[in-house]
């Protein structure tokens, strides 16, 4: 080892391909890491595909590690006088020290987060970072504080090792030009590195995903590298080659009803009405949409009874309310993030992959609002949050969405149910609900309450024993105790609507934000289908098999409703069933669209078809799902996906 070392200090070569080295077992050791904590995520793949992801990720390993150190370790063997002073030699082995430990925190961070959503991070990070970074840090060390540590052990053991082993001195026995020459090569080397090879376009996420399986892609492609090209490419518009004229002809009679009228097909294509609002419709009831932080749909009884598996015992009130109203068991998350849910909620259009959501730059085009639309139909508007009021910058987007009442938890009342905060959440569920039904029995008009709850968010902090189901020993029990208060502070909310009156003349909704990331199944399904319970005035009993997701409930509640409101939306509402065109849902997993319905499924990178079920019947449906992308797409950027008119939209032209 001895003679290794003193090598390495005489010959100025071996120094930056040690350093190499030693970034690229860090990430061996991270894609080992992810291969073996999530197993049921690659055991499709043969031990070859497997042993060629790793060969694979090499190459995009080596290009994320040289783009950050590639032009450092050449200034540091360079033969001039000044890169070889022992000042600069020890600034660049803190440089090389301090990127290694960067990386491998992004590569932990990476592993951990991929187990909640089953694929790499992506531009939502540095958007989290941006908009929530206490709540970041509250989490990590509220839920990782062991994995934190182990870092801190793993940065004081590096620490130690590189001070041993990189002198500040060492002898410069190569000759002066043939270390300029070797600089040269270096640089080509380096450039090709990152390229990822001279023939083509340069690398980039995409590539990862060239054998067409999913499970290669994620295995093959790394934390850093991933959200590094997710968001330089946040400007990429993959989605414009997709809109044309037979996109647009495809969209059209997806969202076609013979119940509703188009003004102007050509320039709004998404733009309509009701042409009869139906005289049985239930008229002017008060609306409650309780969108509950990530709710899968297989946590909660009832929806596990139509599907025969054992209850867990966490939500018999909403399983009870359930089955008073409507239960969509194919329901399901366009997004998976709180943010997405909150996009295609209001607003009835996803967030596309490359775009920016509602609390960024898609609040720029001209949108339906859900609570404008209410307005429009003489309805009061309150929206409550159980997180601050600054979470997603939801205090603006309420504004916006034509919410005249806004609170977070910072404004709303504690009840004392619970002697401590919520985390960096501060507030309660419960808290929130008391606070709403005071409003609502306050209210003389009807009105529309939007309620965002946050108990079952991570970190999963316990309320307490009277809420507790299970022993909280891992984060799937933990989440389950959670979603036993939240469900017990929607039963008392639902106690106290009866008691104050307004209960029998209300619709409520209940819907999950995302999925929780505690279910096991790493299917498409599986990882955004969210409960979905509607109840109340005009609520028939019944379990329905629809396909159906979040976009759909602007158009369902202006059918059920039979309001006479103008409005714009990829969606369609689970109502009616006059539709030519067989229901699909279209989700987006990060850089990733994907689109399901009743017989099939597949994931596109929007270049290319990843994978399937039952390939042979996805044409349609992956042309539907194109076609949305692309007219969506095309409708934001030409900003026409509502008519300036002078009541935003709501009359008819």
């Amino acid at each position: 080892m001895k003679k290794f070392i003193n090598f390495c200090y005489e010959h100025a070569l071996i120094r930056p391909v040690v350093i190499l080295v030693i970034y690229l077992a860090v990430y061996f050791a991270g894609r080992v890491i992810l291969l073996v904590q999530y197993p049921d995520d690659f055991k499709i793949l043969s031990q070859t595909e497997i042993v060629q992801a790793f060969v694979r990720g090499m190459m995009f390993d080596n290009a994320i590690i040289l783009t950050f150190i590639g032009i450092p370790l050449l200034l540091m063997w360079l033969p001039f006088k000044l890169t070889q002073h022992k000042w600069v030699q020890l600034f660049w082995n803190i440089f090389f020290y301090v990127v290694l430990l960067i990386m491998a925190f992004i590569l932990v961070g990476d592993i951990i987060y991929y187990g909640h959503i089953h694929r790499h991070a992506g531009q939502e990070l540095a958007i989290a970072l941006q908009n929530d970074k206490d709540l970041l840090i509250a989490m990590a060390i509220g839920s990782y504080s062991f994995h934190i540590l182990l870092f801190l052990v793993f940065s004081v053991v590096l620490f130690a090792g590189w001070k041993h082993i990189w002198r500040i001195e060492h002898k410069q026995t190569d000759k002066y030009w043939s270390r300029l020459f070797g600089a040269f090569v270096g640089l080509i080397v380096i450039i090709l590195a990152v390229r990822g090879g001279l023939a083509g376009k340069p690398l980039n996420i995409i590539n990862a995903y060239a054998s067409g399986s999913v499970a290669a892609g994620n295995l093959t492609l790394n934390g850093p590298y991933a959200i590094f090209h997710t968001l330089r490419s946040r400007g990429d518009d993959y989605a414009s080659q997709y809109y044309n004229d037979e996109a647009l002809k495809k969209v059209k009679e997806y969202v076609h009803s013979d119940k509703e009228i188009f003004p102007n097909k050509i320039n709004y294509p998404l733009y309509r009405m009701l042409e009869s609002p139906d005289l049985n419709a239930v008229k002017k009831p008060n609306i409650v949409i309780i969108m509950m932080e990530s709710l899968d749909a297989v946590f909660i009884d009832h929806y596990r009874e139509t599907r025969g598996l054992q209850p867990l015992g966490v939500t018999p009130n909403i399983s009870r309310l359930s089955k008073d109203g409507l239960l969509l068991t194919n329901f399901f998350a366009n997004g998976q993030r709180s943010i997405h849910g909150l996009t295609a909620l209001l607003t009835g259009v996803p967030a596309l992959p490359h775009r920016s959501t509602i609390d960024q730059g898609m609040a720029q085009s001209r949108l339906s609002y859900l609570g404008v639309m209410a307005k429009s139909q003489g309805y009061e508007t309150v929206f409550l949050q159980s997180s601050k009021g600054h979470s997603f910058r939801i205090d603006s987007i309420a504004a916006l969405a034509g919410f005249d009442y806004y609170a977070g938890s910072e404004k709303i009342p504690l009840t004392g149910h619970i002697e401590f905060k919520n985390g960096k959440w501060e507030g309660w569920d419960y808290d929130m609900l008391v606070e709403a039904d005071r409003l609502f029995s306050q209210q003389t008009k009807p009105f529309m309450g939007f309620l965002f709850t946050s108990a079952t968010h991570l970190p999963f902090i316990f309320p307490g024993e009277q809420w507790r189901k299970y022993a909280g020993d891992t984060q799937q029990e933990k989440y389950l105790n959670t979603l036993s208060y939240a469900d017990w502070s929607v039963g008392e909310f639902i106690k106290l609507a009866k008691e104050k009156g307004y209960y029998d003349n209300t619709v409520f909704v209940i819907v999950g934000d995302h999925v929780s990331g505690q279910n096991k199944a790493s299917t498409l399904d599986a990882q955004h289908r969210v409960g979905f319970v509607m109840f109340g005035k005009g609520v028939k009993p019944n379990v329905v098999d629809t396909v159906a997701s979040q976009v759909d409930l602007m158009p369902s509640l202006v059918d059920f409703l039979g309001w006479e409101v103008g409005y714009a939306s990829i969606g369609r509402s689970f109502f009616n069933t006059d539709y030519k065109v067989d229901a699909s849902a279209l989700l987006v997993e990060g850089g990733i669209v994907a689109a399901i319905n009743r017989d099939t499924w597949l994931r596109h990178s929007m270049k290319m078809k990843l994978e399937s079920f039952d390939s042979e019947k996805t044409d349609h449906l992956e042309d539907l799902l194109l076609s949305k992308v692309g007219v969506v797409n095309h409708l934001l950027d030409s900003n026409e996906i509502l008519p300036l008119t002078n009541n935003i939209g709501l009359i008819k032209q």
